[in-house]
């Protein structure tokens, strides 16, 4: 016999609580946006961004005439995924109370929400490999590594505000390993630190562990990949083709390479680059530095191990719950820090008074890191 108490709203409430609790990448980023639902793959979220000043200095007899403009910057990012979880349920689990039942079906679902979202977001983080500290595929081993990324956080921001470090298994067990990690640096919380096998705080930068944090994957780089149609100095959009990965795969974001020739600049994917018909378009950084011809060969580089540091506003996220309907229903949560997350449910008819056998648990991701030199991508020494 089903268990009337179990609703569509009820199973909402602990979904949204178990989405904001198992996040890794997505709980460090900013998702300070007003959209609190999403239609379909494609819809556009907005975020305003106060824009920095630098202040003027006014001399004994000037005039104090300059006026700094207020208005805030808006971003724009995309809806590009959904995540989702389709299950069937059995007469038993329709009859289970609902602390085992969110044990042990609610809880599943979620995880597997959750790694879909870390793993978006740690495609996204891939950006901040513009950045690049280190020898390109190592891990950090020493303090010195560390340093390194926060002197270069510090010259690129201009500022030390405080910052995430979200870090691969092995790089967080080499900064363990240094006595300076097992030192007063863990301040209060030295005791739970050490428990929890994490770095609370060092150099201004708290850390967290991720196991899908690894060797980045560039994506569909397979092939001959050519200049299309070439590019002038300057362009931020560089045509590509040669290309052997199927439509619709990917060039990733972080995706580095440089162009056959003088020019020896190392360029980043900012954006994903989608492959139609071997050809893609790749949004770069820095700007093309000179003139390229048609038909230039790119040399895609080594792949970065992901230990990535940024400040946490520049990364914005959004996981939004699908528009309410017959057949769906969502919910919003507002974090204490301001942060909106959400996850959709659907079914045959969440206005049931008991849960329908087949159910599915969805939300809308996009993601975009809008000031990129406030990130660095830590390495280590070969």
């Amino acid at each position: 016999m089903a268990n009337s108490l179990l609703t569509t709203d009820l199973l909402l409430q602990v979904s949204g609580q178990m989405l904001e609790d198992q996040m890794v990448y997505g709980n460090n980023a900013n998702m300070e946006h007003k959209t609190d639902f999403a239609a379909k793959v494609g819809d556009e979220i907005r975020y305003n961004i106060p824009i920095k000043s630098d202040g003027h200095l006014k001399s004994e007899t000037g005039a104090i005439d300059q006026v700094t403009d207020i208005t805030e910057v808006p971003i724009t990012l995309k809806i590009e995924e959904l995540a989702y979880d389709k299950v069937t349920l059995t007469d038993a689990e329709l009859s289970w109370e609902i602390d085992t039942f969110a044990e042990r079906f609610i809880k599943p679902r979620i995880n597997a929400i959750v790694r879909q979202v870390d793993l978006y977001t740690k495609s996204v983080a891939g950006a901040f490999a513009a950045n690049m500290i280190g020898d390109v595929g190592s891990n950090p081993t020493t303090h010195d590594h560390l340093l390194a990324a926060k002197e270069a956080h510090f010259i690129n921001s201009l500022d030390d505000n405080p910052t995430v470090g979200i870090i691969t298994p092995r790089a967080q067990t080499n900064l363990r390993k240094l006595n300076i990690s097992n030192s007063t640096d863990y301040g209060t919380d030295k005791p739970m630190a050490l428990r929890k096998s994490y770095l609370t705080e060092m150099e201004n930068t708290t850390f967290f562990r991720s196991a899908l944090a690894g060797t980045f994957d560039r994506g569909a780089i397979a092939g001959t990949p050519l200049t299309n149609g070439g590019a002038a100095a300057g362009a931020t959009v560089l045509p590509i083709d040669g290309l052997s990965g199927d439509d619709d795969t990917r060039i990733n974001i972080g995706a580095r390479f440089i162009l056959t020739g003088s020019d020896t600049t190392i360029y980043t994917v900012m954006e994903r680059g989608t492959i139609t018909s071997g050809a893609a378009n790749l949004v770069v950084y820095p700007a093309i530095q000179a003139n390229a011809a048609d038909g230039v060969a790119l040399t895609f580089q080594t792949a970065h191990i992901e230990n990535y540091i940024y400040e946490k506003q520049t990364l914005a996220l959004a996981v939004l719950p699908t528009a309410d309907g017959p057949n769906v229903k969502g919910i919003t949560i507002t974090t204490p820090e301001g942060n909106k997350l959400g996850i959709s449910i659907l079914t045959t008819n969440v206005n049931d008074t008991t849960l329908s056998r087949t159910m599915q648990w969805q939300c809308y991701l996009g993601g975009k890191v809008f000031q990129h030199e406030r990130g660095v991508c830590m390495q280590g020494a070969s």
